[in-house]
């Protein structure tokens, strides 16, 4: 039981680290880029137009629900955005604005559709009398990212390179990626058949 219950706490605590990093890729780590390569005031805000993609996901997380398994969608969408984030990467190389704008904007719903997989599976893996005790575990690890996407890569990997701060960011996502193929559950086909409250 011991051994499980370290389990839960190593998984619970890498995914909600796999759901801050993008939180922090997009709007922080976002604006310090533009900002630096000396965008407008007007493109430097619309980074928060980022968060939209978080705001309606409710629109297609009815597919997440339908298709495949909660724990399959969250490994696959950790790829995605490991992938996205070091296309973000490539896509600072680029002169102007447009080609950041087109891979982050298509970043941020591969970002809000990891949410919607990683909400399910919590609730489906954990039993309910033990959701509160992951809470603060949850809220630590999602900070834990935000901080480190706003302070190391921003404050010194990025004063090297912004390709190698959104490639490193990439390269933490994969490794994310991994560690919850290992560690996490394959929920019962009793529990995967429960609707997964949406957060």
């Amino acid at each position: 039981e011991h051994r499980r219950s370290r389990r839960d706490l190593a998984w619970v605590a890498t995914t909600n680290f796999g759901e801050g990093l993008p939180w922090s890729v997009l709007p922080q780590m976002g604006t310090e880029f533009i900002t630096e390569r000396g965008g407008t005031p007007t493109q430097i805000g619309s980074t928060s137009l980022f968060h939209l993609a978080v705001t309606f996901k409710f629109l297609w997380s009815p597919i997440v629900d339908l298709f495949g398994s909660k724990r399959g969608w969250v490994i696959a969408t950790q790829i995605l955005l490991g992938g996205g984030m070091m296309a973000i990467a490539a896509a600072t190389a680029a002169p102007g604005f447009a080609a950041f704008w087109a891979v982050a904007s298509l970043f941020a719903i591969v970002h809000a559709t990891h949410d919607i997989a990683c909400d399910g599976c919590y609730i489906q893996a954990l039993d309910p009398k033990h959701h509160a005790l992951y809470a603060g575990v949850r809220v630590a690890a999602f900070r834990v990212a935000m901080i480190l996407g706003a302070s190391v890569l921003v404050t010194y990997v990025a004063t090297i390179s912004w390709i190698l701060a959104f490639g490193a960011a990439g390269a933490l996502m994969l490794l994310t990626a991994l560690v919850n193929a290992i560690l996490m559950p394959r929920p019962s086909a009793a529990a995967a058949a429960k609707p997964a409250e949406k957060g």
